[in-house]
């Protein structure tokens, strides 16, 4: 228990420090000004109470005038303190905010893809993408607590300076509260973590109410009733958690209030009879009284500055713990290297997501050769897009390997990942420029529009108002939105546009028009021989023009070859192929 405690006591040390170096590096000298400056504010209090008592024993004489300059400096020194403060707050929280979003970002593009399958990631990071100015508000909170505490303590010396007894008692009684301050606040956290799912849930919730998205379908089916009462469920859910904490915290903090109210009325009255029997002069009484009054206002404000600290605090901890927290997964049994240098290679992989004890990928082998042009095909949730992502390095087999160019997948580093590119079925809808979309960083403008024009939007493009520097999505202004299918060939373009040697296009012309699908296929003809290419299809007619197809059932490469041959060997193959000719008008087989 002693060992956890001092492991525990460590660890918020080492977290303590990386903090603070944080925050003076994006703050530079204004936090040292601005430390330095709350410091000094710790002790206007005591030092006005100070002066106020001694003005009042000097008040017919010239030094009286001198303690009043000093209390007028007080004044002013607190006005001039909370403006540099409000200053300097702009200048650091964009740093601080710049640092703690950056660091998320390159954290987000380091996790393992595997891990996005976890719900506990996303609360995790919607807690801590809410806290964005959380370097700044932590030590903010922390040096506001330390200036409260060396209010009090001063002027618990102050009093002390009077009776012994007294000074220690108001010491104790601070040191009472903030035991209990301690537990409201982590009854506070641990109330903000409970409810995070919720209120990542009421988010979701009140996006899919007021998207520009989702609103034809609301209204269509009138769903806002239930969407708006399960809306309303949740957050009084919310709601009620954390008028429940509030109570308990309430009641919690007012013990101390109301300890201290006790002492310091004692006090006044025994002090009062000191004076009434000339045991204490009038300044002395006028000194204690004001220091009592002040120490109250600051325990009253300290409760909520504690808290406050406390809760900013473990946001930083998690924030901390997230940044530094090791997602590799271990491979110990993988083999880093293979003597197969093809482009992609499995052998022997299975895999399942998460806790499920359902097998997605079974005991799957297959090489692709340098060239290839490869088709994937099978019914729905037979495990097609899943083994791209297992080829893509995206998804890790729990047991087996992967190879890219003869390199275990789990050794292939973010810049060696270039040398695959893919499309997928729940492609991303950016909201940027089109050329900006398409090019990714690496095309030139002749580039993109050659790319425009092999996927069919030469013409989409020409009516644009500012063609390929359009802004696409109608969420910001002067944006134009696109077709379903238009979006798919802008991310085809897009995957057309690396520079990668194997190409996978997952359900590529699910939303292309007849005419663009047969457009796209003989782009894809023309590169078969420069790139090796993958493409996931339900549409069987994209068979004829691969080198091999894979037909998967339940996880497993059930039958492999060219579409001729499958159609001769493979009676599902050729059962489904049948069944989608029909339609098109061919005779049956």
């Amino acid at each position: 228990m002693k060992k956890g405690c001092m492991c525990h006591m460590k660890q918020n040390a080492k977290q303590l420090g990386r903090l603070f170096a944080l925050y003076i590096k994006t703050g530079r000298i204004y936090v040292w000004l601005y430390m330095l400056a709350t410091l000094v504010k710790a002790f206007i209090p005591l030092i006005r109470v100070i002066a106020i008592a001694r003005m009042i024993t000097t008040f017919a004489h010239p030094q009286a005038l001198a303690w009043l300059s000093v209390i007028v400096f007080c004044i002013l020194y607190e006005d001039i303190y909370y403006k540099f403060c409000d200053f300097i707050d702009v200048f650091i929280i964009h740093n601080a905010s710049l640092h703690t979003q950056t660091s998320l970002i390159q954290k987000a593009f380091s996790i393992p893809y595997v891990f996005w399958e976890n719900s506990d990631l996303h609360n995790d990071i919607k807690l801590i993408s809410e806290s964005s100015t959380v370097i700044h508000t932590t030590c903010k909170h922390i040096m506001t607590v330390i200036q409260r505490m060396i209010e009090f303590f001063s002027i618990s010396v102050y009093v002390a300076s009077f009776s012994l007894l007294w000074g220690a008692g108001l010491i104790s009684v601070q040191l009472f509260s903030l035991y209990l301050y301690t537990k409201t606040a982590n009854l506070s956290w641990k109330t903000t973590l409970g409810t995070t799912k919720d209120e990542r849930e009421a988010t979701y919730i009140m996006e899919l109410l007021t998207s520009r998205k989702s609103i034809p379908e609301i209204q269509l089916f009138s769903s806002h009733i239930p969407l708006q009462n399960r809306y309303i469920q949740t957050t009084n859910r919310i709601i009620a958690i954390k008028k429940e904490t509030m109570l308990k915290n309430m009641i919690i903090q007012y013990v101390p209030n109301l300890v201290l109210g006790a002492l310091c009325i004692v006090m006044v009255l025994q002090y009062t009879l000191m004076y009434t029997q000339q045991v204490i002069n009038g300044a002395d009484l006028s000194g204690l009284l004001s220091s009592l009054l002040l120490m109250i206002g600051t325990v009253q404000v300290f409760s909520i500055n504690f808290n406050n600290m406390v809760t900013s605090y473990n946001k930083y901890r998690k924030y901390d713990i997230f940044i530094h927290q090791d997602f590799t997964i271990n491979h110990d049994n993988t083999q880093c290297i293979s003597d197969c240098n093809m482009p992609v290679a499995m052998e022997n992989c299975t895999f399942s997501y998460g806790t499920q004890t359902r097998k997605i990928i079974r005991n799957v082998s297959v090489s692709i050769a340098e060239g290839e042009c490869i088709v994937i095909v099978g019914s729905n949730g037979c495990g097609k897009s899943t083994l791209v992502k297992l080829m893509l390095g995206l998804l890790h087999p729990h047991s087996g390997n992967v190879w890219i160019y003869g390199q275990s997948a789990t050794q292939v580093q973010d810049s060696e990942r270039i040398v695959l590119s893919a499309i997928f079925q729940d492609y991303s809808k950016y909201r940027l420029q089109l050329d900006e979309i398409v090019a990714n960083g690496r095309s030139s403008d002749q580039d993109v529009a050659s790319l425009i024009e092999k996927v069919g939007l030469s013409s989409t493009v020409a009516r644009l108002e500012n063609g390929y520097h359009t802004l696409l999505g109608k969420e910001f202004q002067g944006g134009t939105d696109l077709s379903e299918g238009q979006w798919q060939k802008v991310n085809v373009a897009r995957v057309l546009a690396s520079k990668a040697e194997v190409l996978i296009f997952d359900e590529p012309t699910a939303s292309l028009d007849p005419v663009t699908e047969s457009l796209f296929y003989e782009e894809i003809v023309r590169l078969k021989s420069q790139k090796t290419i993958v493409i996931v299809s339900h549409r069987l007619g994209v068979t004829r023009i691969a080198d091999r197809v894979l037909y998967m059932e339940d996880g497993c490469i059930h039958a492999q070859g060219t579409h001729q041959s499958l159609l001769e060997t493979c009676a599902a193959y050729a059962d489904m192929y049948q069944n989608q000719a029909q339609w098109y008008g061919e005779r049956s087989l």
